[in-house]
């Protein structure tokens, strides 16, 4: 977005109707432009809840020191909600990051970026690091567990076909149960991580 462009917005969001202020409350919100900060912060004291709302998620989308030092100093029960949300927003933005394959460091300096200092990124990039290593531990000791259900559950299917057939009758191999179960089961043990 364009400085002058900008200032339109921020005059708007000062001077303008309900209406005007709603509508520019949400473009600036929406415009990730750190330099919409302080209207968005003047914003969250309008009569209009429409446009405190809106400067509040835009506070919390454009994330910068300036923006989470502002949600953090916010006293009131209702505003406190809206910093909750801003540090899950935070977490939000690093997991999908993370999802789209972002290294820890790449997402790390993203935060920085986004105004975060540098020991808060660490610590966000860690604890989504341990979150993302249990979420895979499990996973895999789920894959070790029912592997094993199916894999002992063929065995056992076939010891008692075997033992209810006659001498030299035919019984069941549950060849397919033992399989899926002993692949499923090394699938859960390579995947999991100490």
């Amino acid at each position: 977005m364009d400085k002058k462009r900008l200032q339109e917005l921020i005059s708007e969001l000062q001077n303008g109707t309900d209406r005007q202020r709603r509508a520019a409350s949400f473009k600036l919100s929406n415009s990730n432009e750190p330099g919409a900060v302080s209207a968005l912060i003047q914003a969250c004291s309008d009569s209009d809840g429409g446009v405190r709302q809106n400067a509040l998620n835009g506070l919390r989308s454009i994330g910068n020191k300036e923006a989470l030092d502002y949600l953090d100093s916010l006293n009131q029960q209702s505003f406190q909600d809206q910093g909750d949300k801003t540090t899950e927003s935070i977490y939000k933005y690093a997991a999908e990051m993370m999802q789209h394959g972002s290294t820890a460091e790449q997402i790390q300096e993203r935060l920085v970026e986004k105004g975060l200092d540098k020991s808060s990124a660490s610590i966000v990039v860690q604890n989504l690091m341990k979150a993302q290593l249990q979420a895979i531990n499990e996973s895999a000791k789920r894959n070790m567990l029912y592997g094993a259900l199916w894999c002992v559950g063929g065995i056992v299917f076939t010891v008692s076909s075997y033992s209810d057939a006659n001498p030299g009758g035919t019984f069941s191999i549950a060849w397919g149960a033992i399989l899926f179960g002993a692949i499923l089961f090394i699938k859960g043990f390579a995947n999991y991580k100490r």
